[in-house]
């Protein structure tokens, strides 16, 4: 213990002397340094972190800034005390203020950029165009391409061919396409498509492209016979339906008629159904992707229904279409607002308070007819809406003079 002392003694000493007004106020600036800098690296991520997700939230980033260039200003003037280099912190006005050194308004500059941006994109699509087309030249003319076709039952069929486009299918034994080849003759674009993909071509050479189709066919040949066989079911099934007495007889009694063969569109068939207005009121729709059945209902966007049995779902889905024409569903809209206006308690009490009444509905041929009296039962006027345009008419209480109600003026009438 006693030798302890003196270490002791002499720790308190040193520590003592160490603690001078000038050595706690550097250790105190020190702190605050480290502390700031802390506080000004993490506000300057915050601000990178919303820059670059190019928020919208300009109040935020307002609040950043300012908080930023103070804390800055703050952390310049404790370097300088210390004798230490400082730092530039204006840089954050021209990321927000959007200012840039490439805002270039020399029109001269930039119509010349134009101009070799248009050249460059016209020497690529030319490029594309010639390339692309060069690959289907190639391939019908590959010898060995002909004997793998040879060898694996398969043909080349030149599907459609003009000016602007080039289509070319390989068919299998019973000639139905595996894959079908399109060429855009105008943007170089090559796609190919089979019975439930569709995508672009990109090959970078013609030995790498043959290559990749005779590896594709062999392949997924057995795969897509199937799905192909998959699809004729589906259209078979369907055309087979539509032909049953029960459709027919659905069909005959609401004036329905379907579309002489399925149109095709990239991986979807349609078969539509059309109202006695030739408008389309239905669609039969095979999704050849997901070798799905569906019933859609053209005025009824919610009517979207996946079916695995057509001939059960096809009568039952027919008979609740609405096979209005436009005119009629017009009409219809016509008559039931007329009518629900009628029974709308603020208009009963603007009759009330003219001492006016409707009679009830007459029906008169094509036309459903409304009288309008007076307090002491006289005829003031007559509402006529025809059944088939819904189209309302008022006759005065001389029966001569008609007046479509949408263009009743009341101003007019008064000066005439």
């Amino acid at each position: 213990m006693v030798k302890d002392a003196p270490n002791k003694i002499s720790f308190l000493s040193r520590l003592k002397s160490f603690l001078t007004k000038k050595n706690v106020l550097i250790v105190a600036l020190i702190l605050l340094l480290i502390f700031q800098y802390w506080q000004s690296k993490n506000t300057s991520s915050n601000f990178s972190f919303l820059h670059s997700r190019e928020s919208s939230l300009i109040d935020e980033i307002g609040q950043l800034k300012e908080t930023y260039m103070k804390v800055g200003s703050d952390l310049n003037e404790v370097r300088a005390y210390l004798r230490l280099p400082t730092t530039n912190y204006q840089e954050i006005e021209s990321i927000i203020s959007g200012d840039s050194e490439d805002n270039n308004t020399d029109q001269v500059q930039l119509a010349l950029f134009k101009y070799i941006d248009s050249l460059a994109s016209a020497y690529a699509t030319q490029k594309k165009i010639t390339f692309n087309k060069a690959l289907i030249d190639n391939l019908l003319v590959s010898k060995d391409f002909s004997a793998f076709l040879v060898k694996e039952g398969l043909a080349f069929v030149p599907d459609a061919s003009n000016k602007n486009n080039i289509v070319v299918k390989i068919n299998d034994k019973q000639g139905d396409p595996l894959i079908i080849y399109t060429f855009n003759g105008k943007t170089g674009d090559l796609s190919s498509q089979t019975v439930d993909a569709k995508e672009e071509v990109e090959a970078d050479s013609f030995s790498e492209f043959k290559e990749d189709l005779m590896k594709f066919l062999t392949d997924n040949k057995a795969d897509l016979t199937g799905k192909i066989q998959t699809i004729k079911n589906f259209k078979g099934n369907i055309i087979n339906t539509i032909n049953s007495d029960k459709v027919q007889k659905i069909v005959k009694e609401k004036g329905l008629s379907f579309s002489p063969d399925f149109v095709q569109k990239d991986l979807t068939m349609t078969y539509s159904i059309f109202n006695k207005a030739n408008e389309v009121t239905g669609e039969i729709v095979i999704d050849m992707e997901s070798s799905e059945v569906s019933l859609v209902d053209k005025n009824d966007e919610d009517r979207n229904l996946v079916i695995t049995d057509i001939m059960m779902s096809l009568p039952a889905f027919l008979t609740d279409l609405d096979a209005r024409t436009f005119v009629e569903k017009k009409a219809a809209e016509g008559i039931e607002s007329f009518q629900k206006t009628l029974k709308d308690k603020g208009f009963k009490l603007l009759l009330s308070n003219a001492d006016l009444y409707f009679s009830d509905a007459q029906e008169e041929n094509n036309r459903i007819i409304y009288k309008l009296y007076d307090g002491e039962n006289k005829l003031v006027s007559t509402f006529a809406i025809e059944k088939a345009t819904g189209v309302i008419t008022i006759t005065d209480d001389s029966g001569r003079k008609d007046e479509n109600l949408l263009f009743f003026d009341s101003e007019l009438k008064k000066k005439s």
